[in-house]
């Protein structure tokens, strides 16, 4: 081989070639976006989803105990619903308020209970001499919280039903 015919310009098939795998990689990267990259993004977005509503539930409960623990037993139930459901502490709540859009259907049940329902009392040892105590305790507790997914139907998923939310706190006596 000499020297010359090593650097001869590439012919025009060559040339050819070269573009034919350009669209090749083209048609590759549709595949891998189309069929990967974009169902790992609706995961993502719907875990995300997901997490922050059960989150809200969680917080949600926590804030009506908190509520619920410096009042009298059976004292602001009421008040506490419309907390939980609505994040404000008002008498009476709207529907439209509702912090989270699962919370109107018949298959979520919101249960406050405190010693004015009898069987939340335990008996707390305080010392020998002055026997037990009585501790007062409130209970709030969400569950069957349907969770719409935003995607998935699509797909013909089932919607899912997020676990039970339970806290209690130390209520005044």
């Amino acid at each position: 081989m000499t020297s010359s015919a090593r650097h001869l310009p590439p012919s025009r098939g060559d040339r050819a070639r070269g573009h034919a795998q350009q669209g090749a990689a083209i048609v590759e990267l549709t595949v891998v976006l189309v069929f990967l990259l974009i169902p790992l993004l609706m995961l993502m977005v719907e875990f995300g989803r997901l997490v922050q509503t059960y989150k809200t539930l969680v917080h949600q409960a926590n804030h009506t105990a908190r509520y619920l623990s410096v009042r009298q037993p059976g004292q602001a139930h009421d008040t506490a619903r419309c907390l939980f459901l609505t994040g404000q502490a008002v008498d009476s709540c709207d529907s439209s308020a509702y912090v989270l859009p699962g919370l109107v259907t018949s298959d979520f049940v919101l249960r406050i209970a405190d010693a004015s329902q009898g069987g939340v009392q335990k008996d707390w040892p305080v010392d020998a001499a002055n026997g037990a105590r009585r501790l007062n305790l409130v209970t709030v507790s969400a569950s069957g919280y349907p969770y719409a997914l935003t995607f998935f139907p699509l797909f013909d998923l089932p919607s899912l039903t997020l676990p039970t939310v339970t806290v209690t706190y130390r209520q005044v006596n």
